[in-house]
């Protein structure tokens, strides 16, 4: 009767023999490096045709003939499909063959090997996990497990952290060997972006449960790397602060005016900020009747995009006689400030408007009526006069446009008694606006025959 075995191992190497078989090369947990044969396993369709290619690993069914082994049945666990993909990974895991082919012999024990050859492969297969790393870890490890590591070369000058890391191989039993850091080496760019280059670790542990299968456990696998961005704030100041234009009409002005600064209440969350004392503006000095005066509000910095209003209001309260003020609510003004990032790190602010308050003065008319009014006396001489005496006021000189008045006639009554005399009063004259002006008053009677 023919004795199989079943063993658990990874194919390192395979040759055609013939014209449809294969000779393989199996590094088994059971018995060591192992060669076996494989009959059929070149014709299409054979169920050993990717079960004996470099990389196969899981459980072999063989039964041994008088000088070799051959192979009757396979349970590929992994073909590592992986690393087949690769080409550098392809190329690096045919290396790690090589060396366990030239490290292992039959009948040896060669666990410890087997292991190291499986999770360094697994290892390359991990996207974030350099080769180089691997590669060295495999050959310092390989060397360890064979007996002819020679320790830190004592002739050169090592790093710290190298000789920790060269300590570390050699000392860490295969299960727990491949802790690997992921770290970001992207240069954070100038344009407002915080990259987390901290280091992440994940751990690989491979253990042997006796059943015939090697076991990776991965702890902190894919761990999260999180980059943010922040824009650097901007601030209107200065030559750039938030403004308000002062302007009164018809009479020159030394008030001071004063005016307020106010967030709307739909601006974005905490975007704005203004300097204290800087939500006040108020004008010095005299402003000339017809001219205008801007004043500054203090400091407003953003971080913040979008779009921000601000309410401006005139806040002096009584206007003296004659002027009106632009203080009410219905006279606020708004002006919006649009906040654009540049994607580069930066905040942009622009100021739609400068608004403008217009404060004017208008003296009330000057009415001369009833005592105040324009008079004209009528004296007569030598007899008493038997008829009525007719008066005309008009403008002599002075703008026609700022007088107005009412009546610019007067009439004596009947009868003045002679040595006597009556004065009359004109109708009402309105004056608009201040200056010099001069009446001329003329007697329209016409002189009777006595």
């Amino acid at each position: 009767m023919q004795d199989f075995y079943v063993v658990t191992g990874m194919v390192i190497s395979q040759m055609p023999v013939g014209e449809f078989d294969r000779r393989v090369c199996i590094l088994t947990r059971e018995k060591g490096k192992i060669t076996a044969f494989a009959k059929g396993a070149r014709r299409p369709g054979s169920k050993f045709m990717a079960a004996t290619n470099p990389f196969s690993f899981g459980k072999f069914k063989l039964y041994e003939g008088k000088s070799s082994y051959n192979i009757m049945e396979v349970d590929i666990s992994r073909y590592f499909e992986e690393l087949r993909q690769d080409y550098i990974g392809a190329y690096v895991g045919m290396y790690f063959l090589e060396v366990a082919d030239y490290y292992t012999r039959e009948n040896n024990d060669e666990k410890e090997m087997l292991k190291l050859l499986y999770q360094s492969l697994r290892a390359l297969e991990h996207p974030t996990i350099p080769k180089r790393l691997v590669q060295y870890v495999f050959e310092i490890k390989s060397l360890v497990v064979n007996g002819e590591y020679p320790g830190a070369p004592k002739d050169v000058t090592l790093q710290e952290s190298t000789v920790y890391a060269l300590q570390f191989i050699a000392a860490t039993p295969v299960e727990k060997l491949y802790t690997f850091t992921v770290k970001e080496t992207t240069t954070a760019s100038k344009g407002g972006w915080t990259y987390d280059n901290g280091e992440k670790t994940i751990t690989v542990k491979v253990t042997d449960d006796g059943t015939g299968t090697l076991k990776a456990e991965v702890t902190g696998n894919n761990p999260t790397v999180t980059n943010s961005y922040e824009a650097k704030p901007v601030t209107l100041g200065g030559g750039t602060a938030l403004k308000v234009t002062k302007k009164v009409t018809g009479h020159d002005s030394a008030e001071e005016y004063r005016f307020s600064l106010t967030p709307a209440a739909d601006n974005p969350q905490g975007g704005a900020s203004i300097a204290q004392n800087g939500d006040t503006a108020k004008t010095t000095g005299k402003i000339e009747a017809g001219k205008s005066q801007t004043v500054s509000f203090g400091d407003v910095t953003f971080t913040k995009a979008g779009t921000y209003r601000f309410i401006v209001k005139e806040t002096n309260e009584n206007a003296p006689n004659g002027w009106t003020y632009a203080n009410k609510d219905a006279d606020a003004k708004t002006i919006t400030v649009t906040v654009t990032d540049d994607g580069q790190g930066q905040l942009h602010a622009e100021a739609n408007t400068t608004p403008e308050f217009v404060n004017s003065y208008k003296a009330e008319p000057a009415v001369l009526e009833g005592d105040t009014a324009l008079k004209v006396t009528k004296a007569v001489d030598g007899h008493k006069a038997v008829e009525p005496f007719t008066f005309r006021l008009s403008l002599k000189s002075g703008a026609a446009e700022n007088v107005k008045i009412s009546d610019d006639m007067a009439v004596t009554g009947n009868g003045i008694e002679a040595g006597h005399s009556e004065t009359l009063s004109f109708g009402k004259v309105t004056i608009s606006k201040a200056g010099e002006y001069t009446f001329a008053v003329k007697e329209t009677t016409t002189p009777s025959k006595g």
